[in-house]
């Protein structure tokens, strides 16, 4: 088995089913409650005097602490300079240093075009190009300088710099080049494609074109030195993925601007007051800071003067702690359903199939329609079960799957009876229709002969009673089926 998962509207259905589990739990924590909070308010009032007692004694202790004396000192960036030596200047020097990277980086994050992008829907457009020989006699030479140049074009940002003052562009051509970048499938030598990547945003969506275009038209320009060549648009296409290495990459921004910011405040806590008037003068771009200074520090500390000082308990209210015992009982309550029914070991949805041993539902067929409350129980549990003479998805699906696997003949298999159950007749009825034979094995394994048979069908289909199967039969069989290389083309859930 790997796992088995429990929807919440599974649990809130068995609520309802057992509501008496909860009533019982509930007045089990309400009671609990009560006589908790009876107990604890007891001995409250001499709690009570004596934490004001110590209120009082902690208020006159305070009075008498000494107080920390400070003063503000002015500084100059010129006696700055003057008086820091050249080391403690290099350490100011060098932590701005860090202050004007992060500051740098920061501003790169707030700026680019790319880091922008949503790494988890990246969408791209890939236009591929062309170099055509109208001369198949030029040399190997002009043609790998031909493609080189092209390439050169793109990668020195020529081309953005031409897209930005050509269509006038709301960007730089230093961001735009971050969104477009070219490549060519050659290893050692060029060949005779070229595909430009465009990063796709709102900018650059509308540049697909215009990129195409200028791009063919330098490669024409270029003909004039390499005579022979041109390119020419060969195809586009888009694509929308997952960019792991761009989440890399803004998290490694963010981890050096932390790393900057730490180094800062690290430097910072060893700086003299006159390294970091220094360093603020060079941060605010002023020539005179204020830094205050410890004078005198107090002679008693809070410790010695102070006794420790005690939460003052307060009083329960006997109503509202029923009441919380009471949800406290029914969290229980749905604690122990939920356990109820990850510890079942019968199959409860059509999810077990693939939670539990990996097999897709391909339907469930609901053979008894209850009414009444029990009859909304049974809908709200197995929404999408069909009724057995309505059955629609489930024959579809499982037609599907057959002409997909091209098979011509179908084993339904149990660890149940499937003798009177009128949804399997209508199923085998529609499938027949396709020429498809189907063949049933109920209560497997029930003897040799059924084993032997189930050994002949290549391709099987389970179909399981909810509450009623049990999970080590279905193991037995799907090992079985594992183990002799059967495919289990699916599972059908019964619903009663």
């Amino acid at each position: 088995m790997e796992k088995r998962s429990v929807r919440l509207r599974k649990i809130m259905i068995d609520a309802v089913r057992f509501w008496f589990l909860l009533v019982i739990f509930a007045g089990l924590g309400a009671f609990a409650g009560y006589r908790s909070t009876i107990s604890y308010n007891k001995g409250i009032d001499d709690t009570i005097k004596a934490e004001e007692e110590l209120k009082r004694k902690q208020a006159e202790a305070e009075a008498e602490l000494a107080k920390d004396k400070t003063e503000d000192v002015v500084f100059t960036r010129k006696e700055c300079e003057k008086k820091l030596s050249e080391n403690a200047k290099r350490e100011v020097l060098e932590t701005y240093t860090y202050y004007q990277d992060r500051i740098s980086r920061r501003k790169q994050m707030d700026e680019s075009l790319l880091w922008k992008l949503d790494p988890f829907d990246f969408n791209s457009v890939y236009l591929q190009f062309r170099v055509v020989h109208e001369n198949e006699t030029e040399s190997i030479t002009a043609f790998n300088s031909y493609v080189h140049a092209l390439k050169l074009y793109v990668n020195y940002n020529d081309l953005v710099e031409e897209l930005v003052a050509k269509y006038n562009l709301d960007t730089t051509h230093r961001l735009l080049a971050d969104m477009i970048s070219i490549s060519d499938g050659g290893k050692n030598d060029y060949d005779d494609f070229l595909m430009i990547t465009i990063y796709q945003d709102e900018l650059t969506s509308q540049l697909n074109d215009k990129v195409a275009e200028t791009f063919c038209a330098y490669g024409d320009k270029l003909a004039q030195t390499y005579p022979g060549f041109h390119v020419e648009l060969a195809n586009v296409s888009k694509a929308n993925y997952y960019n792991p290495s761009l989440i890399s990459s803004l998290d490694t921004q963010k981890s050096t601007i932390v790393s900057d910011q730490t180094k800062i405040d690290t430097a910072l806590k060893k700086f003299s007051s006159m390294q970091k008037a220094y360093y603020n003068m060079l941060v605010n771009g002023t020539d005179e800071e204020t830094i205050t200074e410890l004078v005198e520090a107090g002679t008693v500390t809070k410790k010695k003067a102070v006794v420790e000082e005690d939460d003052t308990p307060a009083k329960r209210k006997i109503l509202p702690m029923m009441i919380l015992g009471a949800a406290a009982g029914i969290v229980a309550a749905f604690a122990l359903i939920l356990l109820g029914n990850l510890l079942s070991g019968k199959l409860l949805s059509d999810r077990d199939f693939q939670g539990i041993y990996g097999v897709r539902s391909l339907g469930m067929i609901r053979e008894r329609k209850k009414k009444g409350i029990p009859g909304m129980l049974q809908t709200a549990e197995y929404p999408e079960a069909e009724d057995s003479d309505k059955l629609v998805y489930l024959p579809f699906n499982l037609k599907a799957m057959i002409e997909k696997q091209d098979l011509k003949e179908i084993t339904i298999v149990s660890t149940g009876s499937l003798d009177n159950i009128s949804g399997l007749e209508a199923l085998s009825d529609n499938i027949r229709k396709e020429n498809i034979e189907i063949h049933t094995i109920s209560e497997f394994p029930q003897n040799v002969e059924a084993a032997e048979n189930l050994l002949k069908s290549r391709t099987v289909v389970l179909m399981e009673e909810f509450h009623k199967a049990k999970l080590k039969k279905i193991d037995r069989v799907v090992g079985f089926c594992k183990d002799n290389e059967i495919s289990v083309l699916g599972a059908v859930g019964i619903v009663r």
